[in-house]
């Protein structure tokens, strides 16, 4: 079920409390709908891919859409996710820069690669796409980035907040990175003027600066995973931290005055009900009353000197959990898949592959032995966007050409004049690969079916990376041709 109007939900008739589950039953929807909007989510989280010894780490990009329901997204079997690329992680950039340079280094290199990653949004989130709809009708819509899933530490990569600030609570911070840089008459002083206000200093150009309808910080959604207070453990499983989480509380009494109790629990008690699958007016205000109650006893943490201060980050971010099931399909069984030397590339065919493979069981038989994926690649593609882009400049003639020779002779134009003829569209929708069976083709020689993938992706001009009998494009005449040529 895919949603495409905001709603707002109530427990009753008279409406006098409202229900918030779903992203489509939130304030946020109501505020920006004004044409058919497409919520995007994007997740990054670093994963350990080696256990026990070794330091092999992946660092996937997902992304999924709001508009599908809760329930869904948290079944990777679902396939309501897409792994869009695996960031670079190399502990070997810049080894001669010093501590602080390397972390600013890093920080710009993630933005420059999601920028480059996310840069068709800015576009399709301005001006639309269309797209075909479940009955059959073609659409435009409008994808907009509205959550970003991460963990504390990525929270303050992506805003560009000083790591041990808020993320949710931080403010103009493009206006405070281009006054600074305007003013700064060299990188430390740039810097220095930036963590004065709580930015970190390290980035000049924020990959979400230019997105449409997005509020970066807002954006920015609680991480419930790593709110158990469980830092200085590795490899640790949510299931596992949920499991101390739940005796934290009972270890506590009668060992911690009453005040020191009563704060855990406090926290506690918001941390599990944030996680409720629906909320209501009623619970809402259960949370804000475990918020009150933790904020009237807190000071006890400094008076006993259990902490020094209580601007601790992780209380301003009170879900990566989500995303993390999906890291045993997207990146720990490429992982296992590959020979360990140069993984990513091997990961990212092996992705590829099973990417195709879960298509193969919803798409089109053409025939005996050709198999075409349901899913378009871009829909109503201009032949003079088609001919640039795939470089191929007869694509319009050869369609006359085609064309003209399905016409009774007496019907048909003279080879001459074909140029000449107008097409009744100037549009076609393509797809980027299909599928044939080789055993078709009279090669079943083991008794084993057997698949081929064709691709006809956009290529680079010139020689370089030219293959004999390259397929340029694959593509899908308009229906409506049917009108004027025995298309069969």
């Amino acid at each position: 079920m895919i949603v495409y109007r905001p709603k707002k939900i109530f427990t009753n008739s008279s409406k006098s409390t409202r229900i918030y589950n779903e992203m489509w039953t939130g304030d946020w929807w109501h505020s920006v709908q004004g044409a058919t909007v497409v919520p995007v989510i994007i997740a990054t989280n670093k994963t350990q891919l080696t256990q026990f010894s070794g330091n092999k780490t992946a660092y996937p990009v997902y992304m999924t859409l709001g508009n599908i329901l809760h329930s869904i997204h948290r079944k990777p079997s679902q396939h309501v996710y897409v792994l869009i690329t695996y960031l670079l992680v190399s502990k070997s950039v810049g080894k001669e820069l010093t501590k602080k340079q390397k972390s600013a280094r890093v920080q710009q290199i993630f933005h420059d690669s999601m920028r480059v990653i996310l840069e068709p949004l800015k576009k399709t989130g301005k001006h639309g796409v269309e797209v075909i709809f479940g009955d059959g009708h073609i659409r435009c819509i409008y994808p907009i980035l509205a959550c970003y899933v991460a963990d504390y530490p990525e929270q303050c990569l992506v805003t560009c907040c000083k790591y041990g600030t808020c993320p949710k609570t931080q403010r103009d911070t493009l206006c405070i990175i281009k006054e600074a840089a305007a003013s700064s008459t060299s990188t430390t002083a740039f810097q220095q003027q930036c963590r004065l206000q709580g930015i970190s200093g390290a980035v000049t150009h924020p990959f979400w600066d230019g997105f449409p309808l997005c509020d970066t910080h807002f954006a920015i959604t609680p991480d419930v995973l790593h709110q158990k207070g469980w830092s200085e453990l590795a490899q640790v499983s949510s299931v596992e931290r949920k499991d101390m989480a739940r005796i934290l509380l009972g270890c506590i009494i009668g060992r911690a005055p009453t005040k020191v109790v009563t704060c855990f629990r406090a926290l506690l008690d918001f941390i599990y009900l944030a996680q409720y699958p629906s909320h209501d007016d009623h619970t809402l205000q259960y949370l804000e009353d475990a918020l009150d109650l933790y904020h009237t006893n807190k000071d006890v943490l400094v008076d006993l000197g259990i902490h020094d201060h209580l601007n601790i980050p992780k209380f301003h971010s009170m879900n990566t959990e989500m995303f993390k099931h999906f890291h045993i399909d997207c990146a720990k069984e490429g992982w296992r898949a590959s020979n360990f030397q140069d993984e990513l590339p091997q990961m990212t065919y092996w992705e590829e592959d099973r990417t195709v493979d879960n298509e193969l069981a919803e798409a089109n038989c053409l025939g005996p032995c050709v198999v075409i994926f349901k899913k378009l690649i871009y829909i109503n593609q201009t032949l003079t966007s088609i001919q640039k882009n795939h470089h191929c400049p007869s694509f319009s003639h050869q369609l006359h050409v085609y064309l003209n020779g399905l016409l009774d002779r007496s019907e048909a134009l003279p080879r001459s004049h074909v140029l000449f003829a107008h097409l009744p569209f100037d549009k076609v929708s393509i797809w980027h690969s299909f599928k044939f069976g080789i055993d078709a083709l009279g090669n079943d020689m083991d008794r084993i079916e057997e698949w081929e993938l064709v691709k006809a992706k956009p290529g680079r001009q010139g020689a370089a990376g030219m293959k004999i009998g390259r397929l340029r494009v694959i593509f899908f005449l308009p229906e409506m041709i049917r009108n004027w040529y025995p298309v069969p």
